[in-house]
């Protein structure tokens, strides 16, 4: 018994032993075969391209296996293909930690750094691959990036080179090669590398699209169109190769064959592709063809019905083609089932600034810096936005950050030059001035801003030489012989100025800048004949243009005002009104010289008779509205210009009058700003309306904005004594005292007892005191 017990007990134990032992060699094979079934899936899904399925296959490897290094580069390139450029990034690391001898992880590490602008880590990663493997084609590919980061094209063009001698049919090296070769202008080399990778891979767009454009850069467009064709044959009509072809026609002119060639792409596409439309679309709307456009996009919308995409898109084409009831109407339709949609939410801050709901605009453009602060283009709105609320100041950072995004921005640096000139800031204006030279070097308004800055360091000389420069470069543009002008008669040098005037004259009658400095040259001088003379000379070089009549009759007006020849001048300022009614300062002309007749009553009456006969004939309101101003009855006037714009409502003459009476009665500042900035809109180019501006934005305390309006005014109108009043002022609270008090003497120089000629001088006298 004792033995079988025994032998038993032996047999039980070497059965227990033997199921310890079983099991977890049974284990291992369930989690490895478990394992290689999610591996195999995730290589099923990546080949359909269904990337996120595959991440998660992938992951359930790791989760079986943590320390698959193959598995974690095998996720990364997944995240790559989802543009999870982050999530790809840890993947990366964590496969080279688990084995730093592992090249792929560490390769995909150094491009990444690389994409990243971060050459000498990239190099470290490529470096170490090479120590291993020196023939390494991927590592010599890296450390030719690297290279050309660090502006050493030629070494990069012979690490390629080392590439090709380990591995002569690589097509990535050949592509390589011919970019660098194509950038040092070589041509002929370039061409050849391009020859080769497309041998390499003829399935690949990208050497023929790239040898075209190098075939066009020469010139040779026959060989360039012969080249996109045979990608066309290689890879079959589809839409892609179509689309590079119809880009080719449109960037070299050929309209009619990228039309033909953009119909086809959406003739041949499938049903539900709504791709070739969109383009199609874009094409029309680039050759400003609206309804074409519209059609096209619209078809699309018909085969994806509701896509925001689409109907975001029809929105941003109505705007551009200025059709804002429509795009306000579709991105609110966007908006309303997706509150948080960038593109609409864009449009609509960009429509709040067309309408001047400027707070309204501010509210959309801060959600898209939030939301998108790498968009440089939001924080560029945001600052627009800002600067037409009177916040100058606080638009700077805005306007820096989207510099900052993109250095090639121009419209940005352009308007923190003229802040940093206002500011008479002469580092940083030459700061922005000088980029600007560099994205635009021939644009009218960087070469005007150098000569500014020239005037402020007073640099007589070298103002001069800028603005010879500019008529240089636009010899046929009238506004750059304006500049010059303007030049020399802020110098004093009157022959000069009426040379480079008259000169702008000649190629625009109409230039009214010029007209208005040499009238009010010659007003200076008291030479009133030869002002009326080229008055009446361009009168009959103008033809029958209404505001261009109404603008000479106006300045007719003033220099005979200016004569004391009251009776003519009233003449001259109701013809104005008659053929534009928009001639603001003729309104105000024809108050005072009624009451400097004495015979405000008369025509007041007459105004109110008028109105009886025609309650809708706004200048009727205008004139009536100016009269009672004159009597000092504001709230009459205000009426009367609150009734001119309930019948016209972007009537800049009411809108300015009603800004100023606001302004002088107390009334609400930010009406005021809103109805002073629609006459801006209007009447960009009048003095009156930028005196209006310029004061509201002092009193708002948004001073370089002022003494932009104000100095713009008195170029304008160098005989307004209020205008040189009120830019005196600004420079006073600007603390800017050596201006204020040019300005201030200014104004009393030309009337002495302007309205506020005592409070000038009571300025004159504390600013000497403080001196």
């Amino acid at each position: 018994m004792k033995g079988i017990s025994q032998l038993h007990s032996a047999g039980l134990f070497a059965c227990v032993l033997a199921f310890f032992l079983i099991v977890p060699v049974c284990g291992c094979t369930s989690k490895e075969n478990k394992k290689a079934r999610h591996l195999e899936k995730a290589r099923q899904y990546a080949e359909e391209k269904e990337f996120q399925k595959a991440v998660i296959e992938l992951k359930n490897v790791i989760q079986l296996d943590g320390d698959d290094d193959a598995a974690y580069v095998e996720l990364g390139e997944m995240h790559l293909k989802l543009k999870q450029g982050h999530e790809a990034y840890q993947s990366f690391l964590k496969a080279a930690s688990l084995n730093p001898d592992n090249s792929k992880a560490q390769l995909k590490i150094g491009q990444m750094l690389l994409l990243g602008r971060k050459p000498e880590e990239a190099r470290k990663k490529a470096e170490l691959v090479l120590k291993s493997a020196p023939g390494d084609v991927e590592a010599l590919g890296l450390l030719s990036g690297v290279q050309v980061q660090e502006k050493d094209i030629d070494g990069a063009m012979e690490t390629l080179k080392k590439a090709l001698a380990s591995d002569p049919r690589d097509f990535n090296t050949h592509l390589s090669l011919a970019r660098l070769l194509f950038a040092k202008a070589d041509h002929k080399g370039a061409e050849k590398s391009y020859l080769e990778a497309i041998a390499l891979n003829s399935k690949s767009s990208t050497p023929f699209v790239e040898l075209s454009r190098l075939y066009t850069t020469r010139g040779e467009l026959e060989k360039a169109e012969a080249t996109l064709k045979r990608m066309i044959e290689t890879e079959g009509e589809n839409y892609r190769s179509l689309q590079i072809l119809a880009l080719f026609y449109e960037s070299t002119g050929q309209w009619e064959k990228a039309e033909k060639t953009q119909l086809l792409c959406a003739d041949s596409s499938q049903k539900d592709d709504i791709n070739p439309l969109m383009s199609l679309g874009g094409f029309y709307a680039r050759r400003n063809s609206y309804e074409k456009a519209l059609a096209a996009m619209n078809k699309a919308l018909d085969i994806k019905k509701g896509d925001l995409e689409i109907l975001s898109s029809i929105a941003q084409l109505q705007f551009d083609f200025k059709h804002f009831e429509e795009a306000a109407a579709n991105a609110d339709k966007v908006l309303e089932k997706d509150k948080g949609h960038l593109g609409a939410n864009f449009l609509k801050g960009r429509l709040y600034l067309a309408n001047r709901e400027y707070s309204l605009a501010l509210e959309k453009f801060e959600l898209l810096t939030r939301e998108r602060p790498r968009s440089e283009m939001a924080f560029y709105y945001k600052a627009l936005a800002l600067i037409q609320k009177g916040e100058a100041k606080l638009a700077e950072p805005d306007l820096l950050k989207a510099i900052e995004l993109n250095p090639k921005l121009l419209e940005p640096r352009l308007i923190l030059a003229e802040s940093y000139l206002r500011e008479r800031n002469k580092e940083l204006a030459r700061q922005q001035i000088e980029a600007a030279q560099k994205i635009s070097p021939a644009d009218v308004r960087v070469i005007s801003l150098m000569g500014n800055l020239k005037m402020l360091a007073q640099d007589g000389r070298g103002a001069e030489e800028v603005f010879k420069k500019l008529v240089e470069l636009h010899p046929n543009d009238p506004s750059s012989y304006v500049r010059l002008g303007a030049f020399y008669g802020a110098a004093g040098r009157i022959p000069e100025a009426e040379k480079h005037l008259g000169k702008a004259l000649e190629l625009n009658p109409d230039q009214r800048d010029a007209i208005a400095l040499i009238t009010g040259i010659y007003v200076q001088q008291k030479k009133y004949e030869e002002a009326l003379k080229l008055c009446a000379s361009h009168r009959r070089r103008m033809g029958a243009d209404p505001q261009s009549l109404a603008y000479v009759s106006y300045l007719e007006g003033r220099v005979l005002l200016s004569m004391g020849e009251r009776g003519k001048a009233l003449e001259h300022f109701e013809k104005a009104i008659e053929s534009d009614p928009n001639t603001i300062g003729a309104y105000e002309a024809v108050a005072r010289v009624h009451l400097a007749e004495k015979r405000l009553d008369q025509a007041r009456e007459q105004y109110e008779s008028i109105i009886q006969r025609d309650p809708n004939y706004v200048p009727g309101h205008m004139a009536l509205g100016a009269i009672y101003e004159q009597l000092g009855e504001l709230k009459k006037a205000e009426e009367a210009y609150r009734t001119a714009l309930s019948i016209q409502k972007d009537f800049a003459p009411a809108a300015n009058n009603l800004a100023w009476i606001l302004v002088e009665t107390g009334g609400n500042i930010d009406e005021a700003l809103g109805l002073a900035q629609t006459a801006k809109s209007k009447m960009a180019k009048n003095p009156a309306v930028m005196d209006t501006l310029g004061w509201i934005y002092y009193l708002k305390g948004s001073l370089l904005n002022a003494i932009g309006e104000l100095q713009d005014a008195v170029q304008l109108d160098a005989s307004n004594a209020v205008i040189h009043h009120h830019l005196g002022q600004a420079f006073y609270k600007n603390n800017q005292l050596e201006k204020a008090t040019e300005s201030l003497e200014r104004a009393l120089s030309v009337d002495q007892n302007f309205k506020g000629a005592e409070q000038a001088r009571k300025l004159l006298k504390e600013i000497k005191a403080k001196s």
